[in-house]
């Protein structure tokens, strides 16, 4: 298991994923990200679930997306979806719903990007499924803590590096609380019109480390907060009236 994800930005897509690998009580570190096809169409992907499962469809979306392409750019990018789920409709029928009995369940989400027509798709799966994104999602055991500050941080408005930095944010917190999410963290910005920009993992944890804990950016706020809001006070006050009035009222009967 691992955590994947990919944010959608100002006019490119940033996906994400760390390194860690586990099998039973071993961890390793594996390449959960990878550049599917280069040019003149790109073509990115990251995998949560079964190691095995996900490295099979990795090298039949690379084959099946590449003998698409050879029938024409047009015919790629209008036929992408339907060459994605024939594949994964064939390794789900032949390793996961004949075999209920070992968990060979994978997430893949693909990002793609046509630099003639500078269009981009995003897909997050489930099961042999596609689904369109159009701002961000994550998969894995990280999933919860990563659509928590998702959900509270993003704007699809952000710049490119404004992203980066998020994501970079997002990861370090999520690796740093949940089991089975760590060894590095891989990135890869698709970007219209150019080929993909990778992060390797040192330049991400160099990004990290100069993003303050967030335990110092909440320890500034306590310090300029001298006192509780007036409201807060106030219900204090009534709360404290309501208490010696029931008091009274016990203390008569």
């Amino acid at each position: 298991m691992t955590l994947i994800a990919a944010f959608r930005c100002r006019e490119s897509i940033l996906l994400c994923a760390d390194r860690e690998e586990s099998s039973g009580m071993s961890k390793k570190t594996s390449d959960k990200l990878q550049v599917l096809m280069a040019q003149p169409w790109i073509t990115v992907a990251a995998n949560a679930g079964s190691a095995p499962l996900a490295d099979l469809a990795m090298k039949r979306l690379v084959k099946s997306l590449g003998e698409a392409s050879c029938r024409g750019l047009d015919y790629l990018e209008f036929n992408h979806e339907k060459v994605i789920i024939e594949v994964l409709t064939r390794l789900h029928e032949e390793h996961v719903w004949k075999n209920p009995k070992t968990d060979h369940r994978i997430n893949l989400i693909i990002g793609m990007s046509f630099a003639e027509t500078k269009t981009q798709y995003l897909y997050v799966t489930e099961d042999n499924i596609p689904q369109p994104i159009n701002t961000y999602c994550c998969k894995g055991y990280g999933e919860d803590l990563c659509t928590y500050f998702a959900e509270r941080l993003y704007e699809k408005r952000l710049s490119p590096d404004e992203m980066i930095l998020l994501a970079a944010l997002i990861f370090r917190e999520v690796n740093a609380s949940i089991q089975f999410c760590g060894k590095g963290t891989d990135m890869v910005l698709l970007r219209p019109g150019e080929l993909a920009m990778s992060i390797f993992p040192d330049g991400v944890e160099s990004i990290q480390r100069k993003i303050p804990p967030l335990s110092e950016v909440m320890n500034t706020f306590w310090e300029s907060t001298k006192s509780l809001p007036d409201w807060v006070i106030a219900i204090g006050k009534a709360a404290r009236k309501a208490e010696r009035s029931l008091f009274r009222d016990e203390g008569e009967e």
